[in-house]
């Protein structure tokens, strides 16, 4: 091995980690140097790679992440490596197999400090996507790493318009569109959302796919230091203002960290402050020359900050006590805890119900088009269960004269499928006949975690049906449950 490259003060050393093995999916097709295994053609099978230290084969490094504004999306980081070659291990043409090359497009990279005081700390995590010979007059033979992170690589994959996706949260789109980009399931890191999505072909580059659901819910995503696709929902950079501040820049108290120079301009899109440290004088300084004319008061600087409170004065006699004032202002409500995981429901638990039973006499006449009961009153919204399948029953009163009629359910306009069933059969002679029907059915292949809204319907094929719900009939009861 040479010698290091980098001079550098000794309290940040960087460091720079060349990945073996494919990290992108949990499966191998990236054969390891051949003298760490007993068997060349073995292959790695991890999502994590074994680091290879090449600190002492690099020039220098640069990286770029991050986004202008927190309003803006994160764009996809890249970084640039250069490396000494003297020894040709990072030739692109070393051997004939490329799966076999110690360097190569695809292999994992990383880069960071080892800081006197906080440790390692990895400032970019990513792939490299081009390996570059280059020539440097000021050094011998170089090969420049070119590399992007985790919402880069992603982005290799585009899609063409195919079968729509359905209605369902920013986190379900996402992992939709990372299942086929096949981005393994162990690099996601994903926050729950309950913000719903409209239907999409999805068709377009996967990170712009990936950032448009994203911003439906006022979220971000992006390629994080362990090169996982990242995302955050709305607020996740919010800051307590209850949170003292890690450090203050400035020249008024002991501790702070002393500015050259300050901005603070004011443009149209933003409001941002630049601020320029440098270090302190030496400790050499010359003696203190004469002390000049006093000048003009300059403008008040900041409040400090406030002092200890003092030790607590003798109670005085108390006053008669004063009107009772106005009601302060509602304070703003404390931010919401983290969810615990939610335990799989039992099978036979009640998900929903809507029961009807007004004062006065309500009838439902059954037609030859498929209708709702009553929209507003006999309809019940629902979270599909882990299991995908629910238990739907309706209870009710009802009169028929030689009629085939049905019940079943409707989501919008649409029936839902193996919903519908008789409830009575048009047979001669069964006129007028009043019973309290009751059916139940078990309906599958239902997406978890969508949120359903489903609406009593009825249909007659033949004859006369009605269906009656309170005045002295009692209730009609529309229930869902888990099956």
């Amino acid at each position: 091995m040479t010698m290091a490259k980098f001079s550098w003060t000794d309290r940040a050393v960087p460091i720079v980690h060349l990945g073996i093995g494919d990290t992108r999916v949990p499966y191998g097709n990236a054969i390891w140097d051949q003298a760490r295994w007993d068997t060349p053609a073995n292959t790695w099978a991890g999502t994590e790679p074994s680091w290879y230290d090449i600190t002492c084969d690099t020039y220098s490094y640069r990286c770029e992440m991050g986004r202008p504004r927190i309003t803006d999306r994160f764009v996809a980081g890249a970084a640039t490596v250069l490396v000494n070659n003297e020894s040709g291990w990072a030739d692109p043409n070393e051997v004939s197999d490329p799966n076999s090359l110690t360097v190569r497009p695809g292999r994992a990279i990383r880069m960071g400090v080892v800081h006197a005081v906080y440790g390692v700390r990895w400032l970019f995590r990513g792939f490299v996507d081009a390996v570059i010979p280059v020539y440097d007059p000021t050094q011998v033979d170089t090969v420049q790493f070119d590399c992007v992170d985790a919402l880069g690589e992603v982005n290799r994959a585009k899609f063409v318009p195919s079968a729509l996706a359905p209605e369902e949260t920013v986190t379900q789109r996402i992992n939709r569109l990372l299942d086929l980009g096949l981005w393994s399931a162990a690099k996601r890191d994903l926050d729950p959302s309950s913000d719903t999505l409209v239907t999409d072909d999805m068709s377009g580059q996967l990170a712009d796919l990936l950032s448009q659901a994203a911003d439906s819910g006022g979220g971000s995503v992006f390629g994080d230091l362990e090169a996982r696709i990242a995302y955050r929902s709305l607020d996740w950079q919010s800051f307590p203002p209850d949170t003292p501040v890690d450090g203050i820049i400035g020249n008024v108290a002991a501790g702070d960290v002393c500015p050259t120079k300050w901005e603070r301009p004011f443009n149209r899109a933003d409001i941002a402050t630049r601020v320029i440290v440098g270090r302190e004088a030496p400790p050499n300084v010359g003696p203190a020359g004469p002390a000049g004319a006093t000048g003009s008061t300059g403008p008040a600087g900041p409040t400090g900050p406030t002092g200890p409170t003092g030790a607590t004065g003798a109670a005085g006699t108390p006053g008669a006590t004063g009107p009772q004032g106005p009601q302060g202002v509602k304070g703003d409500t404390g931010a919401t805890g983290a969810t615990g995981p939610t335990g799989p429901q039992g099978v036979g638990t009640l998900l929903a119900s809507a029961g009807y039973s007004p004062g006065t006499l309500a009838s439902y006449v059954a037609s030859a088009t498929v209708a709702d009961l009553d929209a507003t009153n006999l309809a019940v919204t629902f979270t599909v269960p882990a299991s995908g399948k629910v238990r739907v029953t309706f209870t009710a009163l009802t009169v028929h004269s030689n009629s085939d009629h049905y019940w079943l359910v409707r989501a919008g306009t649409t029936e839902v499928t193996g919903s519908r069933a008789r409830m009575q059969a048009g047979v001669a002679g069964s006129a007028g006949q009043l019973l309290r029907a009751h059916h139940q059915v078990v309906i599958t292949g239902l997406t978890p975690a969508a949120v359903l809204t489903w609406k009593w319907g009825q249909y007659l094929a033949g004859g006369s049906a009605t269906t009656y719900a309170g005045g002295n009939l009692g209730q009609a009861l529309l229930e869902v449950y888990t099956a």
